[in-house]
């Protein structure tokens, strides 16, 4: 169910633009993610971002557009993540319809993935953008497993079960990539192979009983050694010999 409408998105995305385009302290206006590449569905929340002359008080200006937002939309919630030089701020609407504003330093201000379309001003130029690091997904995916291992030795089921879950999130962004597709928050996942996503089936976790929890972790082992062996075979033997030892 969608319960904000295209006109609600739409009336939203032209305000906060305009808010931005009038406010001398801004320097330029883009849309990132899937409203820069013309992807948007009906689901699609908001993803703008904003440059700011260098010495402005980034917070300053995210409280002051945020109260007029909310004066005009009303507003449930909204936090701050901040990222480097920028600060993102994820609003909720009455209507769930998410809007992601972040602003940046002018100096910093441009595209940090190829989804990236400036709408008015100036922008760094970039052409090579940082990718998820295959090491790290892999390493994360062995540490996941032990820490999933001890919480079930322990007697910490929901902790097992997170840490199952954690890891199979690496395998996703690992196949992700192998393919690829964007491997974070499995954002290329629903492009994949309908077989290598079937694959993965039997590491989910159907209960928190202790022989379910251990079934459950065995497959993910499993299923991380025979994806980290697409990548270094090698490694891949060295996992096993290590972790199918303890699950």
């Amino acid at each position: 169910m969608m319960p904000f409408s295209l006109t609600d998105r739409a009336t939203v995305l032209e305000r906060i633009t305009a808010i931005a385009r009038s406010d001398s302290r801004v320097t330029g206006g883009a849309s990132v993610g899937s409203g820069s590449t013309d992807s948007m569905d009906a689901w699609s929340d908001i993803d703008v971002t904003f440059g700011l002359k260098s010495g402005t008080d980034l917070v300053l200006v995210l409280k002051e557009w945020t109260r007029l937002l909310e004066n005009e939309f009303g507003m449930v919630h909204y936090f701050d993540v901040p990222s480097g030089s920028a600060i993102y701020r994820v609003i909720l609407f009455p209507n769930c319809l998410e809007l992601d504003l972040s602003v940046v330093p002018e100096n910093d201000y441009g595209a940090r993935s190829p989804d990236f379309r400036l709408l008015f001003g100036k922008a760094v130029e970039r052409t090579s953008f940082p990718e998820q690091s295959i090491e790290s997904l892999i390493g994360f995916g062995w540490h996941h497993v032990l820490h999933a291992n001890s919480a079930i030795e322990r007697g910490r089921n929901w902790q097992a079960e997170f840490w199952i879950s954690a890891a199979r999130d690496n395998i996703l962004a690992l196949r992700c990539i192998r393919f690829g597709e964007v491997g974070a928050q499995a954002r290329g996942v629903h492009r994949l192979p309908v077989a290598e996503v079937a694959l993965l089936e039997s590491t989910l976790v159907r209960s928190i009983e202790i022989p379910e929890l251990r079934r459950a972790l065995k497959a993910v082992a499993s299923a991380l050694i025979d994806e980290i062996c697409h990548k270094d075979a090698e490694l891949a033997e060295r996992l096993e010999r290590s972790l199918m030892g303890i699950v």
